[in-house]
């Protein structure tokens, strides 16, 4: 963004946990020192989005080993936002690999996508769990605390 000529002092910018750095810090500075009106506008999505100075591919690890290294580690494993990730078809064998739960409230989940879940985790018996998929004040997404509670089976699941 420096060679487009944006001011950008990385000694001044906030950062998470006092030490790393996302997209979201380096827009707020901008933000803060007038260099573009918005957080998640149309500067955002031409910067970072669809080929533009700042866009790159997140390589995530494979999930069947992400599974295994949740689980050997005592964790429990849990699908997020399966409604909004289109991601249906691959339940059957995440469940088989150890899969322990599916996120069924989840802000982009509509009344389709929950009945789906549901009769997933009925099927796989994974439990349902919740989450508002918040990212404190540099969140698009609307929602407080408590509008995307997990079901009972999710709150056993978690806390005993």
């Amino acid at each position: 963004m420096i060679r487009q000529g944006y001011k950008i002092d990385l000694t001044k910018i906030a950062r998470a946990d006092g030490k790393y750095l996302y997209k979201q810090h380096i827009m707020d500075w901008l933000v803060q020192t007038s260099q573009t009106d918005e957080l998640f506008g149309e500067f955002y999505h031409r910067t970072f989005k669809n080929g533009g100075a700042c866009a790159f591919n997140i390589e995530y690890i494979d999930v069947f080993d992400a599974i295994r290294a949740v689980k050997e580690a005592g964790g429990i494993a849990v699908l997020a936002h399966p409604g909004q990730q289109r991601n249906y078809e691959l339940i059957p064998e995440l469940a088989r690999a150890g899969l322990d739960g599916l996120e069924l409230n989840h802000p982009s989940h509509d009344a389709n996508d929950r009945e789906t879940i549901r009769a997933y985790a009925y099927q796989y018996k994974l439990f349902m769990s919740g989450g508002s998929d918040f990212h404190g004040r540099y969140d698009q997404l609307s929602g407080s605390v408590g509008d995307y509670c997990s079901e009972e089976s999710g709150i056993l699941a978690l806390c005993y």
